[in-house]
C-alpha cells in the first residue's frame, strides 16, 4: 500500500519594505492567508482519507458507480461487501439470496415485516395444524376451519354480545326471557322461593292437599298455614265477609268463658240484650240491672189526732227520682195541723215542693196540699187550699203517689 501524501501548504514570504505601516498590513494578509490555505489543505487531506478518517458532511452520492475495493467490516458502522452480506438477484426481486448460508441470532419476530427464527416458524406451523384439525367454538361461521362449532343464542331468551376481536364475547338473559317451561320442575301444591329468614339457595314452599292453607309469613319463616290475627290489618273484614247469622241474632260468645262465639238469639219482641246469670241473652229488664234502684217502706207517723195513726209508706228511687207511696192515714182531730214524720234521709228532698191529694176534714172529702219539706222527715199537709184542719171529728189521708226529684 502506497504511502499516504498530504496536500503541502507553501509559505509565504514577504520582501524586505521600509515603510512599518505597510509592512505591518501585508504580515496580517501574510497570516491569515497562510490560515485558510492550512484549512483548505486539512479539509483535502481528510476526504482523501490521507490525513484522518474522512468524514462525509452529507449523503454520499456515487453517482450511479459502484463501490470497491471494501475491505471486511471490523465494526458494526462499516460496510459490508456483496459476497458478506444478504443480496437481491436483481434489484427488482421480490426475496434476497443468501447464497446457500443460514442466518442465525434472528430474535422472534415481532410484526408481519421482521424475518422469522425457526423455532418460532416451527410453533406457527403447529399452531396452524393445530387450528386446521381442531374442534372450535366460533360466533360466526368461519369456512377456514374444518371442525368448528358455530355458537348461537336461542332467540328470545340469551343474548350474545361481541365486543370486537382481542376483547369480550357476553352472553346475557334477554329481558322476561326464561320463560315458565324454562325452569325447574315443582313439587305438588308448592311455590318456589326461600322460606328462612336469610339469603340463601330457592326451594319448594310446599302445601299440604286439602288443607286450605294460605301461604303466609308467621314466625319469621315463609310456609302455607292458617292465618294469624296479626296478618289481618285493622278493619279489614267488612261485614259481608263474615258469615251470615240466623234470623234476629247477634254474633257472640253467651257463656261465662272464653270459646268460639256463636248466634245468640232473641225469642220475643222488646228483649234487651243483657247479662243475666252469668250468661249474655236476650230478656227483661228487672230492677237489678239498675245499680240505683232502690225498693224500700218506713213507717208514717200522723201528728195531730187524739190518738196514735201510722201506716207502713213504700218508695221507690231509682237514680234521681224518688216515687213514694202513701196507705191511709185516719183518726179523730184533735189540732188544726197535720204532719206526716219518718221520712227517711236516702229519699228527703233537696228542695220544698207541693203536691195535690186528697184527704177529709171533719168527716168531709176534701183536696190537701201536701208540701215536702227541704232536708226534713216531716211533710206538711194543708187542708182545703190552705183552710186549717178541723180540731174535731174525722181527719184522713188517702192513699196516694207523690214524686218528685232530688236536684
Amino acid at each position: 500500500m502506497s504511502e499516504r501524501q498530504t496536500l503541502g501548504v507553501p509559505t509565504i514570504v514577504l520582501p524586505p519594505l521600509q515603510d512599518p505601516a505597510m509592512r505591518s498590513a501585508l504580515q496580517h494578509i501574510a497570516q491569515q492567508t497562510q490560515t485558510w490555505l492550512r484549512r483548505i489543505a486539512q479539509a483535502h487531506d481528510e476526504l482523501q482519507g490521507n490525513r484522518g478518517t474522512p468524514q462525509l458532511r452529507a449523503n454520499l452520492d456515487a453517482g450511479g458507480n459502484r463501490l470497491t475495493n471494501l475491505a471486511a467490516p471490523a465494526g458494526d458502522a462499516d460496510a459490508v461487501r456483496a459476497d458478506l452480506a444478504l443480496r437481491k438477484p436483481l434489484t427488482t426481486s421480490e426475496y434476497f439470496d443468501t447464497l446457500g448460508l443460514t442466518i442465525q441470532g434472528l430474535p422472534r419476530a415481532a410484526t408481519e415485516r421482521q424475518a422469522v427464527p425457526l423455532e418460532q416458524l416451527q410453533e406457527l406451523i403447529q399452531e396452524t395444524n393445530l387450528i386446521a384439525n381442531s374442534s372450535f367454538v366460533t360466533v360466526n361461521a368461519e369456512a377456514a376451519l374444518s371442525f368448528e362449532r358455530q355458537l348461537l343464542a336461542e332467540a328470545g331468551v340469551l343474548l350474545l354480545t361481541d365486543a370486537g376481536a382481542n376483547t369480550t364475547l357476553t352472553v346475557s338473559v334477554v329481558a322476561n326471557g326464561i320463560s315458565n317451561a324454562k325452569l325447574r320442575t315443582s313439587g305438588a301444591l308448592a311455590v318456589v322461593g326461600r322460606a328462612a329468614n336469610s339469603t340463601g339457595n330457592v326451594a319448594d314452599i310446599q302445601a299440604t292437599a286439602a288443607s286450605d292453607a294460605v301461604l303466609r309469613e308467621s314466625g319469621s319463616t315463609l310456609a302455607f298455614g292458617t292465618l294469624a290475627t296479626a296478618g289481618l290489618a285493622n278493619n279489614a273484614v267488612s261485614d259481608a265477609k263474615l258469615r251470615q247469622g240466623a234470623a234476629t241474632t247477634v254474633i257472640g260468645r253467651s257463656a261465662g268463658s272464653t270459646g268460639n262465639v256463636a248466634d245468640i238469639a232473641a225469642s220475643a219482641d222488646t228483649d234487651v240484650l243483657r247479662r243475666s246469670g252469668g250468661t249474655l241473652g236476650f230478656g227483661q229488664i228487672t230492677t237489678a240491672y239498675h245499680s240505683d234502684y232502690v225498693s224500700s217502706t218506713f213507717t208514717a207517723t200522723g201528728t195531730g189526732f187524739t190518738a196514735g195513726v201510722s201506716s207502713t209508706a213504700r218508695y221507690v228511687k231509682l237514680g234521681i227520682m224518688v216515687w213514694l207511696w202513701f196507705d191511709v192515714l185516719t183518726g179523730t182531730s184533735n189540732a188544726t195541723t197535720f204532719t206526716i214524720t219518718g221520712l227517711p234521709a236516702a229519699i228527703q228532698p233537696t228542695r220544698i215542693s207541693h203536691h195535690y191529694v186528697l184527704g177529709q176534714d171533719n168527716g168531709a172529702s176534701t183536696r190537701v196540699l201536701m208540701k215536702l219539706n227541704a232536708g226534713s222527715t216531716t211533710i206538711d199537709l194543708y187542708a182545703a187550699d190552705g183552710v186549717v184542719w178541723t180540731a174535731a171529728n174525722g181527719k184522713s189521708l188517702y192513699e196516694c203517689w207523690v214524686c218528685y226529684a232530688l236536684v
